[in-house]
């Protein structure tokens, strides 16, 4: 893995957020936690940021018992000075305390966007075969337009 190629690429596919936070351009999950594919494999982005700035090993990537935990609840961040190595434990630990536990059971329920917002047929419609959040497509349409 070249480790300066991949850190231009993550660099570029980011915005900077108000708090700080690095938010991930590309591709997300269900959860909202971005990723990568690498040398035909997927990566969780803020794995990737740890192994270019934080130094840790790339056989620890897609190990299940090595955990990146983020300082500020922002799942699409991968801002190295907001993430921090955890165990298992330590991530459950620290969902329950912020309250993303029950967030993220209702995402995985389904009752709501990975964004938060609620999924229901008010602020969704389908495009391509997917349902979209109607009030986060609208922003990315004003922030886009050009004036």
């Amino acid at each position: 893995m070249n480790l300066e190629k991949l850190e231009r690429k993550l660099l570029r596919c980011r915005l900077v957020t108000n708090e700080g936070c690095w938010e991930y351009l590309g591709c997300k999950n269900r959860g909202g936690y971005g990723w990568m594919t690498v040398e035909g494999k997927q990566y969780i982005v803020s794995r990737l940021a740890a192994f270019v700035w934080m130094g840790i090993k790339p056989e620890d990537l897609n190990n299940e018992d090595s955990f990146i935990l983020h300082k500020c609840d922002n799942p699409a961040c991968f801002n190295p000075d907001h993430l921090y190595k955890g165990t298992k434990g330590e991530n459950a630990a620290d969902s329950i305390r912020r309250g993303s536990w029950d967030k993220q059971r209702a995402i995985l329920r389904g009752d709501t966007f990975r964004c938060g917002h609620p999924r229901d047929f008010t602020n969704m419609y389908s495009y391509g075969g997917k349902q979209k959040c109607k009030t986060c497509e609208k922003a990315r349409y004003e922030r886009n337009k050009i004036h």
